[in-house]
């Protein structure tokens, strides 16, 4: 949090450089803004982290699906998934810590259906809860575990990866996005610096810092605007 806060102080700092030129202004006010900075900082690492997991337990289901496929009882095919995690993705990686967690929790003799049920509770993204409710009820009521995880993975695996294809097709125009945002930014920054004074009134009289604070507020409408439109949910 810190280190977000530190960050969102910075940028809140450079901020208010560019609009209104005023070191004393930045130290007294780019405080407040740099909290809300370190929130949203916060709020989309959690986001991607989320992002990242869904992609992983695509992988995870699908070698789920195929150790059960082979002979494997659902707990040694989450053991041979653990490691196919770690081998695709680190031991570090958000997927392997879970299944290294729910595998400790199989050594301890918890149900195997409990043990996917409390991994959907600690990320409760549709897909991910879906599957444990799924399996749970297989096992429960009985009949072909086996031939209902093959078709629930598929199902779930064939979602992600269109979700997937979507993501990286519209990253370019995030790219675009930031890109653009920062144009204003830039523009301002090179008449300051090339204009030999050009922009001066609009930082040493009143007039011009009413305008300024205009432009600033038009400038973070229009990145949240960009922002709302880039980060529309993808309904699959």
């Amino acid at each position: 949090m810190l280190a977000d806060l530190i960050r969102g102080y910075v940028i809140s700092a450079c901020f208010l450089y560019v609009f209104y030129g005023s070191t004393v202004l930045i130290l007294a006010a780019a405080l407040l803004p740099a909290v809300f900075l370190a929130k949203e900082m916060k709020r989309r690492r959690k986001e991607k982290d989320g992002e990242e997991l869904l992609l992983q337990f695509k992988d995870c289901i699908m070698a789920v699906s195929a150790s059960l496929e082979t002979g494997y009882s659902m707990e040694n095919a989450m053991r041979e998934a653990e490691k196919e995690m770690k081998r695709l993705y680190g031991a570090e990686s958000s997927m392997a810590l879970e299944l290294s967690r729910m595998v400790r929790q199989l050594e301890l003799n918890r149900p195997v259906d409990e043990v996917w049920r409390e991994f959907a509770d600690r990320n409760p993204r549709e897909d991910i809860v879906v599957f444990a409710q799924i399996f749970y009820i297989a096992r429960r009521m009985g009949g072909d575990l086996t031939a209902v995880i093959r078709r629930t993975s598929d199902t779930i695996g064939d979602k992600l990866g269109v979700r997937e294809e979507i993501v990286t097709l519209t990253a370019s125009v995030k790219l675009q996005n930031r890109i653009m945002s920062l144009m204003p930014l830039g523009i301002i920054l090179y008449m300051n610096a090339g204009a030999g004074g050009f922009l001066d009134i609009l930082y040493t009289t009143a007039l011009g810092r009413v305008i300024m604070t205009v432009c600033l507020g038009l400038y973070l409408a229009a990145l949240y605007l960009a922002d709302k439109i880039s980060g529309i949910e993808v309904g699959l």
